[in-house]
């Protein structure tokens, strides 16, 4: 039997566990609700629906924490979703 391998961390920040409301902007008229789970200054863990669609790329806006960011989506698991901060595409 094989030992059990230790996860990699590949956080380039610190995450810190929270719970936030928080809106998935799509344009100017579709906006899908989620609750922040953790939040980095790379990236978050979001939960929604697991049947809610969700483009790759989105602005996520987190109302409690004035925070307004372009966000793309790297991985999605049942109803969580791990999102990376980009730089504001042109």
């Amino acid at each position: 039997m094989e030992p059990a391998r230790t996860p990699v961390e590949r956080r380039l920040s610190n995450r810190t566990r929270c719970s936030h409301l928080a809106e998935i902007k799509i344009g100017a008229n579709v906006t899908i609700h989620a609750i922040v789970k953790d939040l980095s200054g790379g990236g978050a863990k979001i939960q929604l629906p697991r049947d809610a669609w969700m483009p790759r790329s989105f602005v996520l806006s987190i109302p409690d924490k004035l925070l307004y960011q372009q966000a793309i989506c790297r991985w999605r698991r049942g109803d969580f979703a791990g999102l990376e901060f980009v730089a504001d595409q042109p």
